[in-house]
């Protein structure tokens, strides 16, 4: 099920999800989107950008074509279940064709006419998670056992190519680097897509969220709410309501979009 607009999903699956996405305070239209595919396990967010829709046209592009991908993945590599590596590098190439679709559709453009759109993925592969992203839209795992919550994705930003470099992260939550993208689906001819795998346990929680979402709040605060959220036994409905409840609060300056997953 794709969601964009003025949407709130959740679905009956063999793990509890939510997912939820919300125009923000400021933004004239919600040019993000995301997909729920219990039957799967794939969970899918977006965040177009483009002037005149096209930011919107694209982030549906990229989760609708990638849904549709993963599953023929899925369904035709049952055997690779037991080798994440191997699962990876073909959910690499549905991003490959994922992006080269949209480049094309880019052909001839300019400017603000230009589509582009981040792309972050997770599928649930027996005890794993693999997870892959393009831009910066996020993936968290929040560690049930010990109640710490962690960024299991990588940021395609200036900002992080320098933070891995030593520059100090203070410096760079003011910094015009923050938000410019070194990669995004549909903007260059090849892309790099990130990707991993992680252990999952009995009450882990996975987040994954555009960064209208992290950008309105802390880490401190991201982490207590988890902690609050698993303190309480709360639901994943209720955990992501909060979530965009807060970014707003805290501003809501762009689209904010959410799925948890609770192991």
């Amino acid at each position: 099920m794709l969601c964009q607009g003025p949407c709130d999903m959740s679905e009956p699956a063999s793990h509890e999800c939510s997912g939820h996405t919300h125009i923000g305070k400021v933004r004239a239209e919600n040019q993000d989107c995301f997909a729920i595919n219990s039957e799967y396990n794939i969970y899918i967010v977006a965040d177009g950008m483009g002037g005149h829709e096209n930011g919107a046209v694209a982030s549906k592009l990229a989760v609708t074509l990638a849904e549709a991908e993963m599953i023929k993945l899925l369904q035709r590599y049952k055997y690779l279940a037991d080798d994440p590596d191997g699962l990876n590098a073909r959910i690499s190439e549905v991003f490959d064709n994922v992006n080269r679709h949209i480049f094309l559709r880019n052909k001839g453009k300019r400017g603000l006419s230009v589509m582009g759109t981040t792309l972050s993925a997770v599928t649930l592969v027996g005890h794993r998670m693999l997870y892959s992203n393009v831009g910066d839209s996020r993936i968290y795992l929040f560690d049930g056992t010990r109640g710490q919550l962690k960024r299991v994705s990588r940021d395609d930003t200036v900002a992080e190519d320098m933070v891995s470099k030593g520059i100090n992260t203070i410096e760079l939550r003011e910094s015009y680097y923050q938000n410019q993208l070194t990669q995004a689906i549909g903007t260059k001819t090849y892309i790099s897509p990130n990707t991993g795998y992680i252990g999952l346990h009995p009450d882990d929680i996975i987040l994954i969220c555009s960064d209208g979402l992290y950008n309105m709040i802390g880490q401190d605060e991201l982490d207590q709410m988890f902690k609050t959220c698993e303190a309480d036994n709360a639901g994943m409905n209720d955990l992501v309501d909060g979530l965009i409840q807060k970014a707003n609060d805290n501003g809501g300056f762009d689209n904010i979009t959410a799925i948890a997953i609770r192991v």
